[in-house]
């Protein structure tokens, strides 16, 4: 063991996130750009019924990557997870092409939420500068900042961000359905254009979903809980959390002492 311990100098894991904070995570990837920019045109495309089935589809698969990945950090947690899973339990060279691709996947998030920052700021009038500005400069240094802080501010963020949202989606909510009147008693069909408009959207939903797999993760998977690992892992923190040992059970693996074989 003391071996293991002079090969491993990481920092150690802590939880830092509240089960509020969490939850208001989850509210914030749920609740999205897409409801304001994507969902109109879904439904002009597949008609409601469509678009009910392509996102019971989608959620099929976000459910599995969200539930495997959350199970992993749970058990092994890392600084770096995506990337440490894939090198302990399949193979380093492809983890580096997993790492690459997961830092690509959230540089595209990235980009395509400041593309759609500036679409809903147009609405407003305002001019091509000062939106350039706003959403290309303004919100990604607020952005940037916000990550380089303590995650505890990053958690309090998201916690006030996730019920603001559901604030106004519960306020637009009620005063849609009022604005609509009698149009609701003449609905259109559930489906329009069938099979091929429901694969066409798939791929827009895609779009507008494949950052909810993901949400908080860049956080939670360095952040997240311990209280999964064997006791013999815990020691007391003065903070009153769990913090695990400076032998992590990933680690383990890789020497073959995890599950008791220490």
């Amino acid at each position: 063991m003391a071996g293991v311990e002079g090969d491993v100098a990481r920092p150690q894991l802590r939880q830092q996130f509240t089960s509020f904070q969490i939850l208001c995570i989850v509210l914030s990837g749920l609740i999205g750009t897409g409801v304001f920019v994507t969902n109109a045109d879904a439904l002009q495309l597949a008609g409601p019924g469509g678009l009910l089935l392509c996102l019971c589809l989608l959620s099929i698969i976000t459910i599995g990557v969200s539930e495997t990945v959350s199970h992993l950090v749970q058990l092994f947690p890392a600084p770096n997870a995506i990337f440490e899973y894939v090198s302990t339990f399949v193979d380093r060279e492809l983890a580096w092409v997993v790492g690459l691709a997961y830092w690509y996947a959230w540089t595209s998030v990235f980009a395509t939420e400041m593309l759609t920052a500036a679409t809903i700021i147009r609405y407003w009038k305002a001019s091509p500068f000062l939106t350039s500005i706003i959403s290309y400069v303004v919100i990604p240094i607020i952005l940037v900042f916000i990550n380089t802080r303590h995650v505890q501010v990053f958690g309090w963020i998201e916690a006030i961000g996730g019920v603001l949202k559901v604030f106004l989606m519960t306020t637009l909510t009620i005063a849609i359905y009022h604005a609509a009147d009698s149009s609701w008693l003449s609905p259109l069909p559930s489906f329009s254009q069938h099979i091929v408009a429901l694969l066409t959207l798939i791929k827009i939903m895609m779009e507008a979903t494949k950052d909810q797999s993901m949400s908080g993760s860049p956080r939670i998977n360095s952040t997240q809980t311990t209280s999964a690992l064997p006791s013999v892992w815990h020691c007391p923190s003065s903070r009153g959390v769990s913090v695990a040992s400076k032998v992590q059970p990933w680690q383990l693996l890789r020497h073959g002492l995890y599950a008791g074989k220490a």
